[in-house]
């Protein structure tokens, strides 16, 4: 302020008093909505910084398959609720059976193998693929025992008939146990 009104003239005392006064202003808080950050949406294996971008963020937490947390406005602004999917690793199943023996019947050797899959659990939102091989091969003996040879009467059968099956390819069917009847009514075996 200034001391005019009036001046001092003719000898007057100077105004007394300070000639500025200061107040404290806008005290009260701005309002700020929550605003979800950088990493809001976008896959990880964790999260810590960049969740919000404007705003106070919550703990975080962690459901398994996603992180969520809350942004939370300040002087009554709003919260933005945020959320980003988990990188998850894909993991091995266990070992199926072992497969059926390759090798022939009555000892003979070859290979067997076994499968697992990559679904315990199956990679997600870019995790890793599972490391290794999904299949495992080992030497085997196969112990089935082998279908017994033809009976001596179906050999004699077969021997009868020899030309007959040559011609129509019976092979299979004169190696059969059992009885043979030959094709096209030629007769059976006694």
């Amino acid at each position: 302020k200034t001391c005019t009104n009036p001046s001092p003239d003719c000898g007057g005392a100077a105004c007394s008093g300070s000639d500025t006064e200061t107040q404290a202003c806008n005290t009260h808080s701005c309002i700020t909505n929550g605003a979800c950050g950088s990493e809001n949406g976008v896959a990880a294996y964790s999260v810590g910084s960049g969740l919000c971008g404007a705003g106070t963020a919550s703990a975080v937490t962690d459901s398994g398959n996603s992180f969520s947390w809350s942004c939370n406005g300040v002087g009554g602004g709003t919260n933005a609720s945020c959320s980003a999917p988990k990188k998850i690793d894909g993991g091995w199943s266990a070992w199926s059976g072992w497969g059926t023996c390759s090798g022939s019947c009555g000892g003979g050797t070859g290979t067997q193998t076994r499968t697992r899959t990559c679904d315990s659990p199956a990679p997600a939102n870019g995790g890793s693929a599972c490391s290794g091989s999904d299949t495992e091969s080992q030497s085997c003996t196969n112990s089935v025992a082998c279908t017994p040879a033809p009976t001596p009467l179906v050999l004699q059968c077969c021997l009868q008939y020899q030309t007959v099956c040559e011609s129509f390819g019976c092979f299979q069917i004169c190696s059969q146990t059992g009885p043979y009847t030959p094709p096209f009514g030629v007769g059976g075996c006694p």
